[in-house]
């Protein structure tokens, strides 16, 4: 986990590295010692390092330190395995090319969406083909794969709602989830909950960005995670910081109101889509749980 640096707690055979942002602060305390950290396990690592194209601060790290061992991977067309989306399935999922140094692997298929799932599953079939599996074992093992729990984990679904509670909590993983929701069609509402003061406070102008696309937006306030507050920062002035940038967003101070709020504005069609780090998820359980039981969860 890189959150607390316990990552380099493991001496790992094979590793991947998915992505490096500014997060975790409250730890590392500057953008340096993230660097630093991820240069200390990549160097604990006893074989090869699967790196991901499309983040610059990965491939910066790679070029500079390990790039003997890096192996790259993604959308970028000078990856050593590159992906290339395909078509949506009208079951649920995408289907997606791969290609070893310009020659194709093959297609393959997952039920799940976004591109940054179409990424990671690049970098298992990196991985298992440099371990000499071939391209029809790998495609078998991974399409029926549905995820992790709080990733996109669909709660409920009927003709009518559609309830999705996901772990994203920073704004890159927010604008990842948000625009692989909106692709599965419907109104998309969004309730947040913001994870951390520190968090919250260091990257308010990203946050106040990254819910483009949604249509109606819940916020509310924050999830101290055994942080002391930090005075003026709060769920209600990310949300001022979110409407300064002309999008519309309720602030919810109780995140007891989150359930009478979503019944509120929510329409039949809608997707509504919970997502934090934090008890949010007992408001997304919750929400379903009403609707699977055909009735409002406030009554």
């Amino acid at each position: 986990d890189e959150s607390d640096g316990s990552l380099l707690d493991y001496f790992p055979e094979y590793a991947f590295i998915l992505n490096i942002d500014r997060d975790h602060l409250d730890y590392y305390r500057s953008d340096e010692r993230i660097g630093e950290t991820f240069v200390r396990f990549a160097d604990q690592v006893q074989k090869q390092i699967f790196c991901c194209a499309d983040n610059h601060w990965v491939m910066s790290l790679r070029t500079q330190h390990f790039a003997d061992r890096g192996i790259t991977y993604g959308f970028h067309p000078d990856s050593d395995y590159q992906a290339v989306l395909k078509e949506f399935l009208p079951q649920g999922g995408q289907s997606f090319e791969v290609f070893r140094h310009g020659k194709s692997l093959g297609d393959f298929k997952i039920r799940l969406m976004g591109e940054h799932n179409v990424c990671n599953a690049a970098a298992v079939i990196a991985l298992l083909t440099e371990l000499g599996y071939s391209s029809r074992d790998i495609a078998d093992s991974i399409k029926d794969f549905t995820g992790a729990r709080r990733r996109q984990e669909l709660l409920f679904s009927n003709e009518s709602y559609r309830i999705i509670d996901d772990y994203g909590h920073h704004p890159a993983e927010i604008r990842a989830t948000i625009r692989a929701v909106k692709r599965q069609g419907g109104r998309l509402l969004v309730v947040f909950q913001p994870h951390r003061f520190s968090r919250t406070q260091l990257l308010l102008n990203e946050f106040s960005t990254c819910f483009e696309g949604v249509d109606q937006l819940l916020l509310t306030d924050v999830y101290a995670a055994s942080e002391n507050p930090i005075p003026g920062v709060s769920g209600e002035c990310m949300a001022q910081a979110i409407r300064a940038h002309g999008q519309q967003v309720e602030y919810l101070q109780h995140l007891e109101d989150v359930g009478k709020a979503v019944e509120r504005i929510s329409k039949p069609g809608d997707v509504i889509l919970f997502l934090g780090a934090g008890d949010i998820t007992r408001q997304a359980h919750q929400y379903a749980d009403g609707l699977r039981k055909g009735k409002a969860v406030n009554e």
